[in-house]
């Protein structure tokens, strides 16, 4: 099989196949494998800067790079090794070329996207539509040209390939928010990171089931009442549980739920059952949530849904 050469494999366990010993054990090795290899691109291995090498990372931190794209691959259900020449990692992101990820969604959704344009340059509108299993009435979205171009786009004879690309993305951002937790592509422009003197936290207690997962998720408050509480509009992506053992040996049963918003996603954690059931009877759908911002986590105190309407991007 060449580097470039992609295969569906027959994985029925990947999107939490990363809990499974075994799987984890066989991820690892083919981490081990592609880190040793001198075929994946330079920016799993180096920081780049203007297309140049600044300087190599650590062993340690190109396996990281390629357990992530492994662990990813296994959850697409294709070959890693094809994976990984369509990967690249963009401040601090992976970031993954636009006719792998297209391929993906078709594969992952089985749902075959249709593409309407209209206007030239950079007037040039897509219409994309598509139908789930189930439903009697096909979902779309549309954009322009000059709202999505960015830099990587090229010539104007592209831009019609590159719309669908980016239309493709967004009706599942959209309309399928699961198919596209975390995945970015190489012609988004990402945020710019503010600068700042940040000392790191340090989590001396591996055992504790809270953790913040992102910083950003300041940046999409739309209200804080006056006893502290802080309030989203936003769309559930995934629901995830865990079990452990607190300090005095009784177990307990944790709740993550993940949230998207344009800026970046937000995790929140509640030991409520009865709240972490609403939260996937709303999965990829529009809902208000209450959380209260404590040192080590973003404790979910309620959720509801705000509506029928389909949810965000």
């Amino acid at each position: 099989m060449s580097n470039n050469e992609i295969t569906t494999s027959n994985s029925t366990d990947r999107e939490f196949s990363v809990y499974n010993p075994s799987v984890m054990q066989n991820i690892s090795a083919i981490a081990e494998t592609m880190a040793n290899c001198n075929l994946i691109p330079d920016s799993l291995r180096c920081e780049m800067q203007e297309g140049k090498v600044v300087k190599e990372y650590p062993i340690q931190q190109v396996r990281a790079n390629c357990f992530l794209i492994a662990e990813q691959a296994n959850r697409w259900g294709l070959s890693p090794f094809g994976v990984a020449q369509h990967a690249s990692v963009v401040r601090g992101k992976l970031m993954w070329e636009g006719k792998l990820v297209h391929s993906v969604l078709q594969a992952l959704t089985g749902i075959n996207l249709n593409y309407e344009y209209e206007g030239q340059g950079l007037e040039m509108k897509v219409t994309v539509t598509g139908l789930i299993k189930g439903e009697n009435t096909s979902r779309s979205v549309s954009g322009f040209v000059k709202d999505w171009k960015s830099g990587t786009w090229g010539a104007e004879s592209n831009w019609q390939q590159r719309l669908a690309y980016r239309g493709g993305r967004e009706w599942t951002r959209r309309h399928m928010p699961s198919v596209m937790l975390g995945v970015y592509t190489d012609d988004e422009e990402l945020p710019q990171r503010e600068t700042r003197n940040v000392t790191p936290i340090v989590h001396k207690e591996a055992s504790n089931p809270f953790t913040i997962e992102k910083k950003e998720e300041a940046e999409v408050l739309i209200e804080k009442s006056d006893n502290g509480e802080e309030e989203i509009i936003t769309n559930i992506i995934d629901v995830k549980m865990s079990k452990g053992n607190k300090k005095d040996g009784s177990e307990y049963t944790l709740y993550k739920i993940i949230a998207e918003h344009e800026i970046g996603d937000i995790t929140l954690a509640t030991f409520s059952k009865t709240m972490a059931n609403i939260a996937k009877e709303n999965k990829g759908k529009k809902v208000s949530i209450k959380f209260e911002r404590t040192e080590k986590v973003n404790k979910l105190v309620s959720i509801e849904s705000t509506s029928t309407e389909e949810g965000i991007a």
